[in-house]
């Protein structure tokens, strides 16, 4: 080969590298994006401290709530008319008032120490006012912790509404075998209203179901 062809041998490569190097890093850049953003975010913790839930004002509340993504969507979200009147809500076609009930998206991520730290994992609200449940409506935010007698599960419902009373209920742990929420995939975040009671992601263990008898006021 002449030193002229050599010459221009060498400078077509450099132009290949100099275009298949920086494609290269793009795409790795590319394939490392899409890694992280199809890895879960989990519900975050709030900046307070957990334990002071039940005396923490409202607003600082309002400010972790607002920091968090509920899923609106159908499928993940649930509406239906509930009967808040003498447990946590049930399904009731008859005596029911439309409500909804939205997950957070992090939700089914959390571990279960996480979890029972406490975080804010759905938010209901319904059109009719039930005073003693601290539902109406206005989004109300339901808060699980492990901080109930004898380091049981429970839920706090945190209402946005101001002079409302937070309500404490004990919550049932169960895992997605047991068969609700319905169609909702494994590993979703999702909630759910049933004749149980209200049903909602509580981290990688399963659910959360709330009980049948009235909750217990603060």
């Amino acid at each position: 080969m002449s030193q002229t062809g050599a010459r221009q041998s060498r400078y077509h490569l450099g132009r290949v590298l100099l275009v298949a190097v920086p494609m290269a890093l793009v795409s790795i850049g590319w394939l490392a994006s899409a890694k992280e953003s199809a890895e879960p975010a989990k519900t975050r913790a709030p900046r307070f401290n957990p334990e002071e839930v039940l005396t923490i004002d409202l607003g600082t509340i309002q400010a972790y709530a607002s920091a968090l993504h509920f899923d609106s969507v159908l499928g993940a979200a649930d509406s239906q008319l509930v009967d808040f009147r003498f447990d946590q809500g049930h399904v009731n076609q008859r005596t029911g008032s439309p409500s909804r009930i939205e997950p957070e998206l992090g939700a089914a991520y959390l571990t279960q120490n996480e979890l029972a730290d406490g975080r804010i994992v759905a938010r209901v609200r319904s059109h009719t006012v039930y005073d003693r449940q601290g539902i109406g409506p206005w989004w109300s935010y339901l808060w699980v912790d492990q901080r109930g007698p004898g380091k049981s599960w429970r839920s706090v419902l945190i209402p946005s509404e101001a002079l409302r009373t937070r309500v404490i209920s004990t919550v049932q742990l169960h895992e997605h075998q047991l068969g609700y929420p319905t169609n909702c995939p494994q590993g979703a975040s999702c909630a759910r209203f049933t004749s149980k009671g209200p049903c909602y992601a509580c981290g990688q263990s399963g659910w959360c179901t709330g009980p049948k008898k009235p909750p217990q006021d603060r």
